[in-house]
């Protein structure tokens, strides 16, 4: 009987860790203190939920069962241009929308908690769930309840997940983290240049969201077929980058400011309270 090694296991333990229980902490312990605020954080959540979850990914599942879909998924690049531009499309047009109907939530510790809550709810959805069923499925197998499964499951499908578990290796299952990590940091930093482009009034700041999620994206698959650790690797370097462009655009879109202080976070809800009333 095939098993999956104990160091593999661990790994996915870790993994399992980081992608579901480590963001429920994070966002306790930032509550706790006072460094993120909890609004943002849920329509960070909705956002995601809204773009990704309600609408596109139930679109690309319907369209993928199409012939014409098989067949222009041939062309790998178009194929992964079209799904990174369609990714940033649904998600930052979802962000900005959350973003200009915030009124009262627009402060540079609002943008860094949307993000926060985006990010985190992503992690959990598509990579926490999927890798804690992996987890658990790898413990059946080495118990013998997958195997007593077999029946049920069938030959085919049986041998598909075998595949899939002995195939795993502590290398990919932490290079996975590092690419969650690169994630959050991304759609932090994607979520203060939106809100940073609304509290200024410089709404184009949406597409260069817009063109750093499409390529960010696209990075990341395209040299993953090369490697996955130079995959990873520029992914996380890229998001270093972004996030840095993003505090510069937080920068001289908000008052100054060296960090998300009480006193500049203050400073901030009182100048867009300002800009609203004097919309109204």
């Amino acid at each position: 009987m095939q098993n999956i090694g104990g160091s593999v296991l661990a790994s996915l333990g870790v993994s399992v860790f980081f992608t579901l229980i480590f963001p429920v902490i994070l966002v306790v312990v930032l509550k706790v203190r006072k460094k993120i605020t909890l609004f943002p954080i849920l329509m960070g959540v909705a956002s995601f939920t809204v773009s990704q979850l309600f609408t596109r990914l139930p679109l690309i599942s319907i369209l993928s069962a199409t012939e014409w879909w098989k067949t222009f998924s041939a062309n790998t690049v178009l194929y992964v241009f079209v799904l990174s531009l369609t990714a940033g499309l649904f998600e930052e047009s979802a962000r900005l929308i959350f973003a200009v109907n915030m009124k009262k939530h627009q402060s540079a510790k609002d943008s860094l908690s949307f993000g926060i809550g985006h990010g985190l709810w992503e992690s959990m959805t598509i990579v926490g769930l999927s890798v804690l069923s992996t987890f658990i499925v790898a413990l059946l197998l080495n118990n013998g309840t997958l195997l007593q499964m077999k029946d049920t499951l069938g030959e085919g499908q049986y041998q598909t997940l075998v595949t899939q578990l002995t195939s795993l290796n502590e290398k990919t299952v932490f290079l996975g983290v590092l690419e969650r990590l690169s994630s959050v940091i991304f759609h932090i930093s994607a979520s203060i240049i939106v809100f940073s482009g609304v509290v200024s009034k410089r709404y184009w700041f949406g597409f260069i969201a817009l063109a750093l999620h499409t390529v960010f994206n696209m990075l990341g698959v395209l040299l993953s077929n090369l490697s996955l650790e130079l995959a990873e690797s520029v992914l996380f370097l890229s998001s270093v980058f972004i996030l840095t462009l993003a505090i510069h655009l937080r920068d001289i879109s908000y008052p100054k400011e060296d960090e998300f202080s009480e006193e500049n976070i203050e400073n901030d809800e009182n100048l867009i309270e300002t800009k609203n009333d004097a919309a109204e």
